[in-house]
């Protein structure tokens, strides 16, 4: 029964099948598709309105002797992110490309990324 107790949390983050060190905030992802929100009018509720949203992972990482250069990390299109929940769940997010600011921290070497894509794949582990 311990196993059950874990309900989230993150196993494993990988770009192309190498995996890098994430901070403790963890993985933040959507699906996409549609959003919808509310049409209010001076009167009343008029509706809802729907827009298109990408799927996209986003996560920080800190910077290692292992990690090849930032600027490469930066640079990542057309790749495949995975990651590995302590749920069991894996979320694949394939043909993504790095969408951040392009910026990275020096005081603890943190560097913020946001990969989008057009699917979000969820299974069960």
């Amino acid at each position: 029964m311990a196993g059950d107790i874990k309900r989230g949390g993150l196993r494993r983050l990988s770009i192309d099948g190498n995996t890098l060190d994430i901070t403790s905030e963890g993985v933040t992802y959507s699906f996409g598709g549609l959003q919808f929100t509310e049409i209010m009018g001076a009167d009343r509720y008029h509706g809802v309105a729907g827009k298109p949203v990408p799927a996209f992972i986003q996560f920080t990482i800190t910077d290692s002797r292992k990690l090849d250069t930032v600027r490469d990390l930066l640079d990542k299109e057309g790749v495949t992110v995975t990651v590995n929940l302590l749920s069991g769940k894996i979320l694949v997010l394939s043909d993504a490309i790095n969408t951040t600011e392009r910026t990275a921290e020096s005081n603890e070497g943190k560097i913020a990324l946001r990969f989008v894509g057009s699917k979000l794949t969820e299974m069960a582990g």
